[in-house]
């Protein structure tokens, strides 16, 4: 057995920073510290598929894990041509997503069906996967994204309009 000396429990977290080795493990984590909304930049992906939306990385390989990443993403819904935006052109991947959403609307597109889901519920997107999302209410669509095992540095994602785009090249 083991005897752990006793220790407070902090009332409030403190802001994670993932350059800080000295606090790594334990964070909190605040609105304001979405990135301005645009196109999508992060590890494994940069481009144009995916639009209007704002992350930030929680868990990833900067704070040391090697087999998942977890983020938050929001969307800000828009319309073009009296259609919802897709905020995430339809793409399959080598890695399983799972989505929590906490707040908005998502008409999720997987494997030819499409759901509607809001606040407190998942979608879960399997290895190779056919998804999408869009936005079709007018408050922002925001979620915990899980990815496991980790996406690769680079192409990893494979959106259906480019496939259709290098096919037609050829």
């Amino acid at each position: 057995m083991f005897d752990a000396p006793e220790t407070q429990v902090p009332a409030q977290g403190v802001p994670v920073d993932e350059l800080d080795p000295a606090k790594p493990y334990a964070g909190h984590f605040d609105q304001a510290d979405m990135a301005p909304p645009g196109s999508i930049s992060m590890p494994g992906y940069h481009g144009a598929n995916v639009q209007n939306v704002q992350i930030r990385m929680m868990v990833d390989d900067l704070l040391g894990a090697r087999h998942h990443a977890m983020f938050i993403v929001q969307f800000t819904p828009g319309v073009v041509d009296n259609a919802p935006l897709k905020t995430a052109k339809e793409h399959f991947h080598p890695f399983e997503e799972i989505y929590y959403l906490i707040s908005g609307q998502a008409r999720s597109f997987c494997d030819g069906e499409q759901d509607l889901a809001g606040a407190g519920d998942l979608v879960f997107a399997p290895v190779g996967a056919s998804h999408g999302f869009e936005a079709p209410g007018t408050e922002p669509l925001c979620w915990i994204e899980v990815q496991s095992p980790m996406p690769p540095a680079s192409g990893g994602f494979t959106f259906h309009n480019d496939w259709s785009r290098q096919t037609s090249i050829g």
